[in-house]
């Protein structure tokens, strides 16, 4: 079965010189990748190309272009790199959707959304959509290994950039609900923003 693959694999390539592009003519993704049916599941052409010909695994990292071709799958033109390798080529080539972030930019957001900024307000101010500050927020895009996303861990006080605790939650919870004092006095008594107060009042973050 794996040698009718090859075949097949090598049938749907364009094969050139050692150094030109083998570009992949048969199906495409949205994103200009070529897909293939490795017996199994549909999966990246130029991802296949390179186990088949380097006898590696690629596993969790990525298969990245010298010759920026997504067509290409020649295994000379390929090779190995971690998400933060493949955002930063991107970026060095103004491919990326991020490339108005960096990193020290992405970890900024990622401290001012835990302190309560909206993504919404971060978003305008960074001149980029709303959608693109989540994706940082979510890991989606610029993590590195081992990252966890902040909306998943709800900026619980073992986050490492929470300022408060559930004793102080509670108490927050607990004089906003007896009235009498503000969100944005609260806010400047406890040292967060307005909207991480108003998350707490509406129990949307630190969710017990």
């Amino acid at each position: 079965m794996r040698e009718d693959r090859y075949e097949v694999f090598l049938g749907a390539l364009d094969v050139r010189g050692e150094d030109e592009c083998w570009e992949w003519k048969r199906f495409l993704s949205r994103k200009g990748y070529g897909r293939f049916y490795d017996g199994v599941c549909m999966v990246q052409a130029h991802r296949y190309s390179y186990e088949l010909f380097k006898g590696v695994t690629p596993g969790k990292l990525h298969i990245l272009h010298k010759c920026d071709n997504k067509k290409c799958c020649n295994p000379n033109h390929l090779f190995l790199g971690t998400n933060r390798d493949n955002v930063d080529d991107a970026i060095s080539k103004g491919i990326h959707h991020s490339a108005r972030f960096t990193w020290e930019k992405a970890e900024a957001i990622r401290t001012r959304y835990a302190a309560g900024e909206r993504a919404r307000t971060l978003a305008k101010e960074l001149g980029v959509s709303t959608s693109s500050i989540n994706r940082v927020v979510n890991g989606e895009t610029w993590n590195t290994p081992g990252y966890e996303s902040l909306a998943r861990m709800h900026k619980g006080e073992n986050h490492s950039l929470a300022r408060l605790t559930w004793d102080k939650v509670h108490e927050i919870r607990k004089r906003y609900t007896a009235g009498g004092v503000s969100q944005k006095g609260l806010a400047t008594e406890y040292g967060v923003g307005i909207a991480r107060i108003n998350h707490i009042v509406r129990n949307l973050a630190w969710v017990e």
